[in-house]
This record gives structure tokens, C-alpha cells and sequence, in this order.
């Protein structure tokens, strides 16, 4: 179970530097949130509770993906551009690229 624990938090480390790019300030307080977390359940034993976190994480990882858009100012400083980003999981797409144009979010 230690190593689906690990390869779940390596993904979501991976989904975090994908969505937030340049943007250290939201990277970096990504990064020590999901660190603090780890942290906080390090002494769980109970496989149930570990699945849980397991899952937690698959839930945060495809929530990063899916949902957070980073906008960039441009270089008049006049607009707002958004900068959509690579993906690297083929199941995460972005509402718009998996058809939903009800999506109010």
C-alpha cells in the first residue's frame, strides 16, 4: 500500500507543477499543502483509511487538472489571457474538451 501512496502523491506533485507552471507563489503553497497533508497521516496503519487518503488524492489530482486555469497578463498589461495547459493524463480533460458546455465553473 506504501507504494500506491507514494505513486498517488508523486501524480498529484506532477498535476501541480502542470497547472501551475510559473506561477510560483500558487505552486509552491500547492506543493506545502499536499506536503502538510502527507505529514498529518504519516502514522496511519488502517488500510481503510489509507484507500480513503488514496482516492482523496486521485480526487485533488483530477480536480487540479480539470479545473484550475492559470491566466497570464499580457504584455501591455491590458488583458487577461488564459493559458490553457498540457495535460498529462489522457482522463483529465478540461470541461470544454470533454464536450460539457453546460459547465457553469
Amino acid at each position: 500500500m506504501q507504494s500506491q501512496v507514494r505513486s498517488q502523491y508523486r501524480g498529484l506533485l506532477r498535476a501541480i507543477n502542470t497547472v501551475f507552471g510559473k506561477d510560483m507563489v500558487a505552486k509552491v503553497g500547492a506543493q506545502q499543502t499536499a506536503r502538510a497533508e502527507m505529514d498529518k497521516n504519516r502514522g496511519l496503519v488502517d488500510p481503510a483509511q489509507i484507500g480513503k487518503l488514496i482516492d482523496e488524492m486521485e480526487d485533488v489530482r483530477s480536480f487540479i487538472l480539470t479545473q484550475v486555469v492559470q491566466a497570464e497578463v499580457n504584455e501591455d498589461s491590458t488583458h487577461v489571457v488564459l493559458k490553457p495547459k498540457q495535460r498529462h493524463s489522457t482522463d483529465a480533460k478540461t470541461p470544454s474538451e470533454a464536450g460539457n458546455s453546460n459547465f457553469n465553473g
